[in-house]
């Protein structure tokens, strides 16, 4: 027979799992970053980046002010 689990361990295994997936995304906000500075570092990347916020700043124009990807950029 199966033993019942004792009545807090439900709420363990979920803190466990929370501070789990918390420190996880901390280590790839970490890498993000990191990527993040070689990327712009790079010729390439420079160029792309400049290339890319070009594109972005077009966005409000194309799409309506009403649009939720367009109002957060005007």
């Amino acid at each position: 027979m199966v033993e019942p689990l004792p009545e807090n361990s439900i709420d363990t295994f979920i803190d466990e799992g929370l501070a789990q997936q918390d420190a996880f995304n901390k280590i790839a906000d970490k890498n993000a970053i990191l990527l993040h500075k070689v990327f712009i570092q790079s010729e390439e990347g420079a160029e792309l980046l400049a290339k890319w916020k070009n594109d972005l700043l077009m966005i409000p124009t194309i799409l309506p002010e009403s649009s939720q990807f367009g109002a957060g950029l005007t």
